[in-house]
């Protein structure tokens, strides 16, 4: 029987710094890391993004294209540029942004975790998205 696989685009995002703001300010960078994902989120569906794993600091996306994807990252990091301004440079909180496309199963019978981790256990979409993003230089404003 021949697996059934599936185009998509991942995006992986992370908070830069993001150790050094919570040993400064615990509570208060978890405030500003939650608001800002929430404000991102309605930004993640108007480009057909759907949410597949959030951390503490990051979030995997999945999209249905590449195209979609990027267009998301740069309205995402526009509204960040915004959501910082009059925030003391120190605590800004900055996305650092991967992006990458490749195939997956998408048999949810046959791999039923994926509802709940999807790529971020059996494809290597993801690994490679979170490795770029890892291994990103940041870009701030």
């Amino acid at each position: 029987m021949t697996e059934t696989r599936r185009l998509a685009a991942i995006l992986a995002a992370d908070v830069v710094g993001y150790s050094r703001l919570m040993g400064e300010d615990e509570a208060g960078t978890a405030k500003a890391v939650r608001e800002h994902r929430e404000a991102a989120t309605p930004i993640a569906r108007e480009f057909g993004g759907r949410l597949v794993k959030t951390t503490g600091d990051g979030v995997l996306l999945e999209f249905p294209s590449v195209v979609a994807a990027v267009e998301c990252a740069i309205a995402i990091q526009k509204q960040i540029v915004e959501r910082n301004s009059g925030v003391p440079e120190g605590k800004h909180v900055l996305y650092r942004i991967g992006i990458n496309l490749g195939c997956g199963p998408s048999d949810r019978a046959t791999y039923p975790l994926l509802s709940l981790i999807d790529f971020t256990t059996v494809a290597g979409p993801t690994s490679s998205t979170s490795r770029m993003c890892q291994s990103g230089r940041s870009v701030g404003p």
